[in-house]
């Protein structure tokens, strides 16, 4: 950046003209500001800043002072009282190092505005003009460093957030495991505490084999007490079961033999009848045994197993 340089521009001559009285300590500070005795030309400004209070010239002397000193916040002071006066000249060159004090400070903005207000002065100042588009660019490059920095913080905190949700996971899945493995460890010590059922037939199946038994325990007792009524029972039923031409047939028999003599029953008997009465002997037993069958089908006990 091109440094303007700052100097008094008050001559001895209108010193002499506009400030009887205080011309010596102005000439006396402009030499030792030109020598580089800036505290002590600091002091003469201030000595003839208070015999002429309302010069707005050793204001702007006093801010150009300071600037060199690098104290920018009151030489920034000074520059403001200055840009007061009625002198357009002065004010231009006011706005000029006002332009350059926030330069130096970062504050392009404020800057750009005072480059601005001095080429409004004097738009051929070629310097004016060149600090301004330079703090224009400066703020540009500023705008987006900051932006990338916000950017970039924001990165930060998305990834911040993210592993915080990671680590909230990872404690989330290593309760899980935990609860897991515990839970196995319980169903382990369980296992242990409980008998051994595998070989020992289910309770419900022994209550199932207990009332079973007594049903078989009582079919059992109950035929080999019963089975001659049975019998006498079967054969009755047999005997009413039999066809009317048989029951008469054998009823005939049996008053021949209680009618007949001794003689007679002792009397061998004929082929044919000996013959008859064989199949109807025959035919008796295949009548009871069939009719035994489907009486011992009758009594069948069904299981409820």
């Amino acid at each position: 950046m091109r440094i303007v340089k700052m100097i008094a521009i008050i001559t001895i001559g209108f010193f002499l003209v506009g400030w009887i009285g205080v011309a010596d300590e102005v000439n006396k500070a402009n030499r030792l500001y030109m020598e580089g005795g800036l505290d002590e030309a600091l002091k003469d400004y201030r000595e003839a800043q208070i015999e002429a209070p309302d010069k707005k010239e050793i204001d702007y002397n006093i801010g150009n002072v300071l600037y060199k000193k690098r104290d920018y916040e009151e030489s920034k002071k000074s520059y403001e009282k200055a840009t007061k006066s009625e002198d357009e000249t002065l004010r231009h060159k006011t706005h000029y190092n006002l332009g350059n004090t926030n330069f130096r400070e970062g504050d392009y903005e404020t800057a750009i505005e005072s480059y601005k207000d001095a080429l409004r002065m004097n738009e051929f100042d070629m310097d004016a003009k060149f600090n301004l588009e330079l703090s224009m660019k400066r703020l540009e490059e500023e705008e987006k460093k900051e932006e990338e920095e916000k950017k970039k913080e924001e990165e930060e905190e998305k990834k911040k957030e993210k592993d915080k949700k990671d680590e909230k996971e990872k404690d989330k899945d290593k309760k899980k495991d935990k609860e897991k493995e515990d839970k196995e460890e319980e169903e382990k010590e369980d296992e242990k505490e409980k008998p051994d059922q595998k070989n020992q037939p289910d309770q419900q199946d022994q209550e199932r084999e207990k009332e079973k038994n007594p049903i078989d325990q009582k079919e059992q007792g109950e035929r080999p007490e019963d089975e001659k009524e049975k019998d006498k029972e079967e054969e009755k039923k047999l005997g009413d079961e039999q066809p009317e031409s048989q029951k008469k047939e054998k009823e005939e028999k049996e008053e021949e033999e209680q009618q007949a003599p001794q003689s007679q029953r002792e009397k061998p008997i004929s082929e044919e009848d000996a013959e008859r009465i064989l199949n109807a002997l025959q035919e008796d037993e295949k009548n009871y045994l069939g009719s035994k069958k489907d009486q011992q089908k009758r009594w069948k006990v069904e299981k409820d197993w």
